[in-house]
């Protein structure tokens, strides 16, 4: 796919409060269309698209399914925002995201902005308006154009953020599934360009810049803004990569016509033709001889030369070939397709890049993560990591980094009981790792513990049922905790410890995340001037939000996760 995203402020609004998302690597596209003024509506927009980004790229779940939980999280995010703070009461926003794996595309959908699909001459607008006015043109009460100029088309009847939802709550989340082939394409808009811009006008300035993306995009936002560009205006387009010489093609068909989204028919644009004088051409023709035996006689030394290198180094021309340039596929632990015995082969054996997909299953060995390997599990939190009966007990942590760099670990349920004793779910020292969809409960000490210079992320993760702290966090990190659930932790610990134990000035930011019941309260160590922050972007249920005390005292430490630990085979 060919794609390009851009938003434009218009004409009339000092300040956008549109956004996108155009990742053509994650196959994530979006736009959105902020709502409740100035501040807030880029803040709902900017928070949406953040969230989107965050829980769609981990392909934890089938496309329509990351599409509902991400729009749901965004949905609850910028409610108890808005909730918790006068600025932004009443901010939300309306949005069109689109997921793309092969050809197949996935919508998700609230709201007003819109996406097309562009196929054979035609553009069929997808996704279905949630306002009056777009119900009743879609329903034939309304011309496009008594539509458009109509006083109450910026009246929307669903947003992102008005209220809470739950993602067992129809209604909320349009989802659309469509097929697209190389010869299609996709344009998904806010409605500062179609209020401004009717389908047939939009469709032709598609199909006639086809091939050129770019320029495509920026005629559509100058045209809205030359029809008065009264609000804000995003364009985000995804051409085939055949979609040009598809219709140039039809266009040159004798007599053809294209039909318009309306129906009506419109004559083949005009294309200049060139003429070239004869002599022109025989210098080019010579020239181009005279490149070719050229270009045979390099090709003919390559080929000598590699059949040299393949009679007295096989081992080099290996090391040339194509297949080797390739990506590595991700290895496979556990399950029929698997690669290796155990989790911690396959890490030792692993390179930075390298991805490890886990099995469904229960694996009763310690992990030490690498550095640049992630560690995946291929079913949501169905990978089940404990201690086996042989795990060291000089250091009962589950998973350890020392020291280690861009790593990641998506997915896993890490478990302590009477059987498996647990002291630390995750233990970071020194260390920049990702940690995405993770369970933990049982561990003693505390579930995630991050020690010293850290910059870590910790994001959609569960804590819970711990004896010890959700989070133990020392020394200078800067972690980052996003939309967690830290519940029902440090009911074991001697005095009770808090969902966070921040100690000995360590550095945290916290945006999202959801207390509850936590024995020593919410947050303890927490600095005096970043409680209101805190208790703004977070969510704390019943009880005082933030205890401002000095962190619990130490009263049991680990050994060096250095120690060697025992690897067993997974329990399928």
């Amino acid at each position: 796919m060919r794609t390009v995203a851009r938003t434009h402020v218009g004409l009339q609004r000092g300040h956008n409060e549109d956004t996108f998302l155009c990742d053509e690597d994650l196959g994530i596209f979006a736009v959105i269309d902020g709502v409740g003024g100035e501040v807030a509506g880029e803040t709902a927009a900017n928070k949406a698209a953040e969230i989107l980004l965050g829980r769609l790229r981990r392909k934890t779940a089938a496309a329509p399914q990351r599409l509902r939980e991400a729009i749901t999280l965004a949905n609850n995010a910028i409610y108890d925002e808005a909730s918790r703070d006068p600025l932004f009461h009443g901010m939300a926003c309306v949005l069109t995201a689109a997921v793309l794996e092969e050809d197949r595309l996935t919508v998700g959908h609230v709201g007003d902005t819109r996406l097309y699909h562009l196929s054979s001459g035609q553009m069929v607008k997808v996704t279905q308006d949630h306002s009056t006015v777009g119900l009743m043109e879609e329903e034939g009460e309304l011309s496009e154009r008594e539509a458009m100029d109509h006083p109450r088309r910026s009246e929307i009847l669903r947003d992102v953020g008005s209220e809470r939802y739950e993602l067992t709550d129809d209604g909320f989340v349009a989802i659309y599934e469509l097929s697209l082939a190389p010869d299609e394409a996709i344009l998904l808009c806010s409605d500062g360009l179609t209020d401004q811009v009717p389908a047939a006008e939009i469709q032709a300035i598609v199909e006639r810049n086809a091939g050129d993306p770019r320029r495509t995009v920026e005629l559509l936002i100058e045209t809205a803004n030359r029809a008065g560009g009264k609000d804000n205006v995003t364009v985000v387009l995804l051409e085939g990569e055949t979609f040009a010489d598809h219709l140039r093609r039809r266009w040159h068909v004798p007599g053809e016509t294209r039909q318009t989204a309306l129906g009506s028919s419109t004559p083949p644009p005009v294309r200049a033709a060139y003429h070239v004088p004869d002599g022109l051409l025989a210098r080019l023709s010579r020239r181009s001889v005279r490149i070719g035996l050229l270009l045979a006689a390099v090709a003919a030394v390559l080929a000598l030369s590699l059949a040299y290198v393949a009679e007295r180094s096989p081992e080099v021309l290996q090391r040339l070939s194509p297949s080797s340039w390739k990506a590595p596929r991700p290895w496979r632990v556990g399950g029929d397709a698997a690669t290796h015995d155990s989790i911690g082969q396959a890490l030792a054996a692993a390179r930075p890049g390298q991805v490890i997909e886990i099995a469904p299953g229960i694996y009763d060995e310690r992990i030490e993560l690498r550095n640049g390997v992630a560690l995946v599990s291929i079913e949501p939190r169905g990978a089940v990591l404990r201690l086996g009966s042989e795990g060291s007990l000089d250091a009962p942590v589950a998973v350890l980094a020392e020291g280690v760099l861009d790593a990641r670990l998506e997915g896993f349920r890490i478990v302590g009981d009477d059987e498996h004793p647990l002291a630390v779910g995750l233990r970071l020292v020194d260390s920049a790792v990702q940690v995405e969809d993770v369970e933990v409960t049982g561990a003693d000490l505390g579930a995630i513990e991050i020690i010293g210079t850290d910059r870590s992320l910790v994001a959609f993760s569960s804590l819970r049922a711990n004896g010890g702290a959700g989070v133990l966090l020392e020394g200078p990190t800067a972690t980052r905790l996003r939309h967690n659930l830290i519940e029902g932790n440090g009911a074991a610990a001697d005095p009770p410890a808090a969902g966070i134990e921040i100690r000995n000035g360590a550095g945290v930011s916290l945006h999202d995340n959801r207390f509850a019941d936590n024995a020593g309260g919410p947050i303890r160590g927490a600095p005096t001037d970043r409680l209101r922050e805190i208790e703004r972007r977070n969510r704390f249920d019943g009880g005082t939000p933030v205890v401002h005390a000095p962190a619990a005292p130490v009263t049991e430490s680990l050994p060096s996760a250095s120690a060697e630990g025992a690897e067993g085979a997974p329990t399928q």
